[in-house]
């Protein structure tokens, strides 16, 4: 996986992908596990019709965040006269498709751009007998929170 090549993104779509990802993290923050680019966009066999491709994976996804996802994706088509195509799969979906070798993940996972990745929590049930508390459970979707926001301005940061 390739970090940070955004080279053949033109200027508005940059914008447009900023906007995305911070719309994504402002309203589903905590249930977004990644965001990769992939496609001609990061090949650079992209023509003038080409769309911007991304690979959402969500903790759970049910057809209301399918719903409002789909608005905001029209949303910033309309505002940014770009075409952005998002593929979304939860995480059980995810992993399924790396373990059976999907063509799709193998695509994703071998030409895309890491764009969001939220790093894998380590729970304290499964590691020892130590209950989980609230604060920790409170310290641990903070973290999370943390992590995104940095990870999103990371990627902000290398947009003109």
């Amino acid at each position: 996986m390739k970090r940070g090549s955004l080279k053949y993104l033109t200027r508005r779509e940059r914008r447009a992908l900023a906007e995305y990802l911070a719309r994504l993290r402002e309203q589903f923050g905590d249930q977004v596990q990644r965001v990769i680019l992939y496609g001609s966009k990061v090949r650079g066999d992209f023509d003038a019709e080409s769309d911007i491709d991304l690979f959402v994976v969500f903790k759970e996804l049910d057809q209301t965040r399918e719903d409002v996802l789909s608005r905001l994706v029209l949303d910033v088509d309309l505002k940014y006269d770009v075409l952005v195509s998002d593929f979304l799969v939860n995480q059980a979906r995810f992993e399924r498709m790396a373990k059976i070798h999907e063509p799709l993940y193998q695509d994703v996972m071998g030409e895309g751009v890491d764009l969001w990745t939220r790093t894998p929590k380590l729970l304290w049930a499964s590691v020892s007998k130590k209950p989980r508390t609230m604060s920790r459970a409170r310290a641990s979707s903070s973290r999370s929170a943390r992590i995104a926001k940095r990870s999103v301005a990371r990627t902000m940061r290398s947009l003109p």
